[in-house]
């Protein structure tokens, strides 16, 4: 998007390296619910919008449940 360059945005994108399920992926799976996807994109592009105009750092703070999904998810790739 016009604007972004040499303002960080990629530093700014929170990133994932999800499971390897090589060998253990569901052959011919659906897609991704219309809705979702629309929804999705709807959500993110409106994020990405408002933390290119923030001046300064942005902390993401969790609230106590998003907190607690957090460490059940390390707990279980943990095990």
């Amino acid at each position: 998007m016009p604007g972004f360059a040499g303002r960080g945005l990629l530093a700014r994108i929170l990133y994932s390296l999800p499971e390897n399920t090589v060998g253990r992926r569901r052959v011919g799976a659906p897609a991704v619910p219309a809705l979702v996807d629309r929804t999705y994109t709807s959500h993110l592009a409106r994020l990405v919008v408002t933390l290119a105009h923030q001046p300064e750092l942005l902390r993401l703070r969790l609230n106590e449940e998003a907190n607690h999904r957090v460490l059940d998810l390390e707990r279980t790739l943990e095990l």
